[in-house]
């Protein structure tokens, strides 16, 4: 595996741990998380302004101690729209899906192959869901990794049921180590770039639930 396609794979989207059953995650609407832009696996964002970075040296994935995913602050991360109460209430419950997705992968890369389902779709639908568990899947395969992402989440569109994030995730603080505990981390290049934009749909599903449906990571561009 290319080491750019490695640093994909863990920095696709988040959210794991146990069975392997399912919640109801019919939408509530046949167009309300209408798939738009290609599906990414990419690992994710949540609130906006500037994110705070932190880094590490080791190159051990087990020796990394993790902290929970850094979350730029922001009293309104959908600046420039004119929202009513209850859309600003959903542009909130998308950000905290998302928030909780990156959190939950960045808890289980350092353990990418036991079962992370439930924890993943507690957060996520089809395709980000399955998309981050193959992810995880990959992961496991060359090695694993350790370290929490930055997320520096804004609003970028709300429509019924659905809410369009735009996010600069930063993966300086994660480390991807072999089976041997060689760090593989690619360098921070197009391709690779540890701040890198990335699109994220949140759809609101039956139960009022808000998951992330799409994450989009764009690594040829920083941010």
């Amino acid at each position: 595996m290319r080491r750019s396609a490695i640093i994909a794979v863990i920095a696709a989207g988040a959210l794991l741990a146990g069975c392997t059953s399912t919640p109801d995650t019919t939408p509530t609407s046949a167009d309300t998380v209408e798939i738009t832009s290609g599906s990414a696996t990419a690992l994710a964002s949540t609130t906006s302004s500037t994110v705070s970075e932190s880094s590490t040296s080791t190159t051990s994935a087990s020796s990394v101690e993790l902290s929970s995913t850094s979350v730029a602050e922001s009293s309104t991360p959908w600046s420039g729209l004119d929202l009513t109460d209850a859309q600003i209430a959903d542009a909130q419950a998308a950000i905290a899906a998302y928030t909780g997705y990156v959190r939950i992968l960045d808890e289980a890369a350092p353990d990418p192959g036991s079962d992370w389902t439930a924890q993943v779709r507690t957060y996520a639908a089809d395709p980000a869901a399955q998309k981050a568990l193959n992810s995880l899947a990959q992961l496991a395969s060359v090695g694993s990794a350790a370290g929490t992402h930055g997320i520096e989440p804004k609003v970028s569109a709300v429509e019924p049921a659905l809410i369009t994030l735009t996010v600069c995730v930063d993966a300086t603080a994660v480390e991807l180590v072999d089976k041997n505990g060689k760090s593989i981390k690619a360098p921070n290049a197009p391709g690779s770039y540890f701040r890198h934009p990335s699109t994220v749909q949140v759809g609101n599903y039956v139960g009022d639930q808000w998951l992330v449906t799409v994450v989009t990571d764009d690594y040829q561009t920083t941010c």
